[in-house]
């Protein structure tokens, strides 16, 4: 028969081959068993001739009902209803320089080394590969394949090393593959599984989508499945050679939508990593000796402990340049519940940026803005616009238990509520706010809100004559603050409570102490008081005087808020494009003479003696200095 696939005078040689089932091994160095197959292979004659320099044609198919291919450090390869196409030919540019082609379609194909496994279900996958140089196979790597060593990456101890960069260099044999060999590859699935001790969750794959070659990996709409969050990846990551071979920068510009992100459960998953690269070979063993996936899933899951996360605390590496654009139905992080979460993230040398993140939490809308800077362990920072929307107060300190720490006022109120607040801090290693550190300004604005300390409500209740003493509303409130060396401070601000308006400010101190002003500007008292509240909630003292205003015509101070959040926003932006994040050199609040004098707080100027004799007219009891 004529092949018209072959030059007119060209000598070829051919075989063809069928078997029920076949066991080929070569040396200690492969076995392939097979059933249910054929092959063919075809190449020029002259290949007999023993001429190492040329690139002689080779074209071969193989078919198998089942094939399993086992390598001399236990790499083993499985697929059933296979189908491979593959190739080698002389390059158009280069006749000396061999080109690769392979083309493999399968029900389903697995991958079993010491310590992972990979299968995947209705493959397709294409591959191709042009040597960069004609050389031998690296001595170092032939002399591992004897030896019966694994190719694999090298591990380090820790997740980020001492320079707080992940350790992704990979031996030198597979180093020299990368330099010498330009690959490319597309694979198509429609699901699959990986189970791996380096990400000890169930994880699998669905709609696979995706193209590889030694630099690149794209992701088109691939489907990944981490425990019980679920992953959908539009997007590439490239600087891969360099990040294998010289721990290089690894980047990515990922789109990422998930029904359900547990973030609390990756980070569990990441400390169990952590727990096996420090564990014994004796665990590592374990894992090598099993052969069937079921059991090896249930050994990665009872020998390492994943129920507890040491630390919350979370590191940025400095070797990555990662963007992700962000779309999650529903979000677990800490004892946070988030849902319709979208927002960008740029995690770059140690800091990690947040741009417009929204959702909606238990206690009511969020957004946030915010670098979070991890220079080392010891010294880690944060600069955040954080926006609260229709929030239930209570709700929202139960949900974000640090948020009455920012604004300690918060523990004061209960109802619904807007606020703002736009600051700089340090955090420690349980990702608490160090509040010595904490600068910045706040903004809380609410309806209906309801006092809370009931005791000490009936006693301004009685002092002030008003009518409805059981329910300690006020109507309205919006209060402007700054935070600063320890200390909250009140800009004037107007409320209004049953028959009382007054006009308030004051000091709170995050040790919960605090010294505030009243000026009653209209109640059913015949004259105009102003009442100081200092100490503590457990020990509070009052002291009427002369009001510090004597209007509800207070100066606004909204400006100052908004000037801040803007400032705050444009600083974070400069100094991440800048590379050099120092978030300790930001003046969230540029204070003035303005800002000083608005926020001091007078003594109170004692009554005259016509005003003490209208007050006990009234049957209103003056109160000193000590607590009523």
């Amino acid at each position: 028969k004529r092949d018209t696939t072959i030059a007119v005078g060209e000598k070829t040689l051919q075989f063809s081959f069928r078997a029920d089932s076949a066991n080929v091994q070569y040396k200690d160095l492969l076995q392939v068993d097979l059933s249910k197959a054929r092959a063919s292979a075809k190449s020029a004659a002259d290949g007999l001739s023993g001429d190492t320099t040329a690139v002689h044609p080779l074209k071969g198919e193989i078919s198998a009902k089942l094939l399993k291919l086992t390598t001399a450090d236990s790499t083993r390869i499985r697929g059933r209803d296979l189908a491979v196409k593959a190739s080698m030919l002389p390059s158009k540019l280069d006749s000396l320089v061999p080109v690769l082609a392979l083309n493999t379609s399968a029900q389903s194909i697995a991958y079993r080394d010491k310590e992972n496994f990979l299968s995947i279900r209705g493959a397709e996958i294409d591959f191709g590969g042009t040597l960069r140089k004609a050389t031998r196979p690296p001595k170092d790597s032939l002399t591992r394949m004897r030896r019966g060593a694994p190719l694999r990456p090298s591990r380090s101890t820790d997740l980020l090393g001492d320079e707080g960069n992940i350790d992704m260099k990979v031996d030198e044999s597979i180093s020299k593959l990368l330099n010498e060999w330009e690959a490319n590859c597309s694979i198509k699935a429609t699901g699959g599984r990986i189970i791996t001790p380096y990400l000890p969750l169930r994880n699998t794959l669905g709609q696979v989508d995706m193209t590889i070659n030694t630099n690149e990996v794209k992701f088109n709409n691939t489907q990944l499945n981490l425990g019980n969050t679920d992953l959908n990846l539009t997007g590439r990551v490239w600087g891969i050679r360099r990040a294998l071979t010289r721990n290089g920068k690894l980047r990515a510009d990922l789109l990422i939508s998930s029904n359900t992100l547990d973030v609390n459960q990756l980070l569990v998953g990441m400390e169990g990593a952590s727990a096996y690269m420090k564990s014994d070979e004796q665990i590592k063993e374990a894992i090598a000796g099993v052969e069937n996936e079921e059991e090896i899933a249930e050994i990665v899951a009872q020998t390492i402990d994943t129920t507890e996360v040491a630390s919350p605390l979370l590191l940025i590496p400095g070797n990555i340049d990662v963007k992700i654009g962000l779309f999650v139905g529903q979000g677990e992080f800490s004892n946070i519940t988030l849902n319709g979460i979208s927002g960008d993230l740029h995690a770059r040398d140690r800091v990690l940026r947040i741009h417009d993140l929204k959702a909606l939490t238990e206690a009511g809308n969020m957004s946030l803005t915010a670098l979070y800077s991890t220079k080392s362990k010891e010294d880690i920072s944060t600069g955040f616009d954080l926006e609260l929307s229709h929030v239930q107060v209570e709700k929202l300190i139960e949900v974000v238990p640090s948020v009455d720490t920012l604004v300690p006022m918060l523990k004061s109120f209960e109802g619904v509520l807007d606020c703002s607040v736009a600051a700089t801090a340090k955090v420690d290693t349980n990702m608490n706010i160090q509040l010595p550190s904490l600068n910045g300004a706040v903004r809380i604005e609410g309806d209906d809100l309801v006092l809370l300390d009931g005791e000490t409500f009936s006693k301004i209740a009685k002092l002030l004559r008003f009518k409805d003493r059981e329910n300690n509303k006020i109507d309205h409130i919006s209060i402007e603050m700054l935070i600063n060396d320890s200390k909250v401070e009140m800009f004037p601000f107007v409320l209004q409570m049953d028959r009382i308006m007054a006009a308030a400010s004051g000091i709170h101190n995050l040790d919960m102490s605090f010294q505030y002003h009243l000026s009653v500007i209209k109640s059913p008292i015949p004259i105009k008081l102003g009442l100081n509240v200092s100490g503590t909630f457990d020990d509070m003292k009052f002291r009427l005087g002369k009001p510090q205003y004597k209007s509800a015509d207070v100066p606004s101070y909204t400006h100052i808020i908004d000037e801040s959040i803007i400032n705050l926003r444009q600083s974070m932006e400069e100094i991440f494009e800048k590379g050099k994040v120092d978030l300790s050199q930001i003046r969230v609040v540029r204070r003035n003479k303005e800002i000083e004098s608005a926020l001091e707080i007078k003594e109170t100027e004692e009554l005259s003696d016509e005003e003490k004799r209208a007050l006990e007219s009234e049957g209103i009891a003056i109160p000193t200095s000590e607590a009523l």
